[in-house]
């Protein structure tokens, strides 16, 4: 028997937000799990082996997941033929999981390890707790059922259509490692990395390209980025803390949930924008002050002030005497005294 590593269509066939190509990862290697902080994308969509040649038997392996942190990473390793991530089955199993191992190996080039794995597959009940396992064990029989049919025969694996599992959105992360738990909160200023919680892991790179943020003052579509096992954005700017809604704008699969992200801060610190305006009390409301380090208005000094004369009559005149004496000194003829005149 032989295998290759040959990458299949891998389509999704579930209804898309906006259907694209559907293009593969690229072959890398596996390490760790989405939840132990140390996850590499897998690589092949198919364990390798010697070629089959050509014309040979076609066999649908095991398709995307997804998964994501959290999720059953043995789906994983089975699925790009990382064998030694995988555990030794028991002397009882109970699963397919229990079993992956062994089938791992054997569609690896490990021919003892069919017949083992036949048996032990065999005597599993009909896996009804979750969609990777229940998918597991189908793949599996089929590739079984092929073997038996024709004993010898090489063919190829190459991974199945479709999915899994529905892919599912529920929950923001400003951190991906999970370290100090769950934190889907953004700065009003915009610009923090919010990564994408949910059975996501392993789609293919592009297959999630943005979301829309019900931020204020309206909505705001974002692109999305893989990174690592997550899909990530960055979150926009908000005029105003509180709760709003995230959900996928644009993809190739159907993701129907909206999750919430909480803004906090305060716009007003942001970088680039004005303070507001200080509306303390003014003197003189306005008009504006006299600048610092500047005297104020000057008021114009008139001397002592004048008592007004009786009414009737006029003020003041240039000379400084009452109105009545300027008058008749006005009428005196020259070279009289005053006093002659009354």
């Amino acid at each position: 028997m032989a295998t290759t590593g040959t990458p299949g269509a891998g389509e999704g066939t579930g209804s898309g937000n906006n259907p694209g190509s559907g293009g593969q990862s690229p072959p890398v290697p596996t390490q760790g799990g989405p939840d132990d902080g140390q996850f590499v994308p897998p690589g092949p969509a198919a364990p390798g082996g010697p070629p089959a040649g050509a014309g040979a038997p076609v066999i649908s392996w095991l398709p995307v997941g997804p998964v994501g942190r959290g999720d059953p990473t043995w789906y994983l390793y089975l699925k790009s033929g990382n064998c030694d991530q995988l555990v030794e089955p028991g002397e009882q199993p109970q699963t397919v999981q229990d079993v992956a191992k062994v089938f791992c190996l054997a569609v690896a080039g490990d021919e003892a390890a069919w017949a083992q794995g036949a048996e032990l597959l065999a005597g599993l009940p009909v896996p009804d707790s979750d969609c990777w396992s229940s998918t597991a064990n189908s793949v599996l029989r089929s590739v079984v059922d092929f073997r038996q049919r024709n004993p010898g025969v090489a063919y190829e694996l190459v991974e199945g259509s479709g999915l899994a599992c529905d892919p599912t959105f529920y929950e923001l992360d400003d951190d991906g490692s999970d370290n100090n738990g769950r934190n889907p909160q953004a700065s009003v200023c915009g610009g923090t990395q919010m990564h994408m919680v949910g059975t996501l892991g392993g789609l293919p790179a592009g297959s999630i390209r943005s979301v829309v943020v019900g931020s204020q003052p309206e909505p705001v579509t974002v692109p999305v980025e893989p990174l690592g096992p997550d899909f990530v954005f960055m979150a926009p700017p908000s005029t105003q803390a509180g709760s709003t809604t995230v959900s996928v704008a644009d993809g190739d699969f159907l993701v129907t949930e909206s999750v919430d992200l909480e803004y906090v801060g305060d716009p007003n610190t942001c970088p680039g924008v004005e303070p507001p305006p200080d509306n303390g009390p003014s003197a003189n409301p306005g008009e504006p002050g006299p600048a610092p380090g500047e005297p104020g208005p000057v008021e114009p000094d008139n001397g002592p002030s004048v008592t007004p004369g009786e009414p009737g009559e006029p003020g003041p005149g240039p000379s400084g005497l009452p109105p009545s004496a300027a008058a008749r000194a006005d009428r005196t003829p020259a070279g009289v005294p005053a006093g002659l005149f009354r």
